[in-house]
């Protein structure tokens, strides 16, 4: 099986880093995590999709003009503005054809990233918010770039800065919500807190509901309100972010990773796996991911992803 490649393309008017999500060590500990991101200045009429996203996807526009279309609407977007692709959504975007548009889109996925999204300023029905203080932006995007080679420094690096650049967004935006139940956030962190420590166990949501003090119904009730997911989702993505860490970086076998991480049998656990991953256990622990630089557009593909 071939390795795994990052991807970074530096042309005159486009700069593209792509498929960082194999490279993150602690994902099961991330509320969020870079997956891609980029800078281009569009020539004319320049147009993508239609085409749903498998990730969460911010573009912010720096200087012309566009249209965003999406759910059977069309959109005008223009600079000082951002528009919201969410995952799943079938989405076309064209740079004008007089006064093309310059933008730069960061992707990321996590179980945090759609709170995040909302505290920025974005919802379902609001896709685009003003963005006044683009050169902040583009400044954490260079460190992103500058950040590429594949080291475990540079990783935390781009982190940082992939988080001053979703910081920076919603600091602008002032869209911070208020939260209106404390007892339900003390619960689900609990919750999370849990998981976080027993996902290697057997243990049931009807566990941690009992070990909180709450009922299950309610337990995932809030948790699905603040976490955008299930709190049975939440364990199944903890267990396979940790097993994806433990066959990148331990010599452990396929079997043990799976007990280790709390399935029974290593069937059930590549099953999984390879739902998440679109590739098997053996497969992912045999690839290593490699940095391909091009000076093309278009000249990177990953041979996987």
């Amino acid at each position: 099986m071939k390795n795994q490649t990052v991807g970074y393309t530096e042309t005159l008017n486009y700069k593209c880093l792509e498929d960082l999500q194999q490279t993150v060590s602690m994902g099961s500990m991330n509320p969020l995590n870079l997956s891609y991101c980029g800078k281009e200045n569009c020539r004319p009429g320049w147009f993508f999709g239609p085409y749903a996203r498998r990730n969460y996807l911010i573009h912010v526009v720096t200087s012309g003009k566009g249209i965003y279309r999406v759910s059977g609407q069309e959109l005008p977007v223009s600079a000082g503005q951002a528009f919201m692709i969410y995952p799943g959504v079938e989405t076309f975007y064209r740079a004008d054809t007089i006064t093309p548009w310059s933008y730069m889109w960061i992707g990321f996925n996590g179980f945090a990233a759609e709170e995040t999204v909302e505290r920025i300023g974005f919802d379902r029905n609001h896709l685009i918010i003003p963005i006044e203080n683009t050169e902040k932006l583009s400044i954490c995007m260079e460190r992103i770039f500058d950040a590429r080679q594949l080291t475990y420094v540079n990783e935390l690096k781009r982190m940082a800065a992939f988080y001053d650049f979703l910081a920076s967004m919603m600091e602008e935006n002032r869209s911070e919500k208020e939260e209106k139940n404390y007892s339900d956030i003390i619960y689900v962190k609990m919750a999370v807190d849990t998981i976080m420590a027993l996902y290697h166990t057997k243990i049931k949501i009807s566990d941690i509901a009992d070990k909180i003090g709450i009922n299950r119904s309610y337990l995932t009730s809030i948790f699905k309100r603040e976490m955008k997911m299930s709190p049975q989702a939440f364990l199944i993505h903890v267990r396979l972010e940790r097993a994806a860490q433990l066959l990148r970086e331990t010599d452990m076998l396929i079997g043990n990773v799976a007990f280790a991480v709390g399935y029974s049998d290593a069937l059930s656990f590549s099953k999984a796996f390879k739902q998440k991953y679109q590739v098997s256990p053996s497969e992912y622990k045999a690839s290593t991911p490699e940095l391909t630089e091009v000076a093309e557009r278009g000249g990177y593909s990953n041979p996987i992803l």
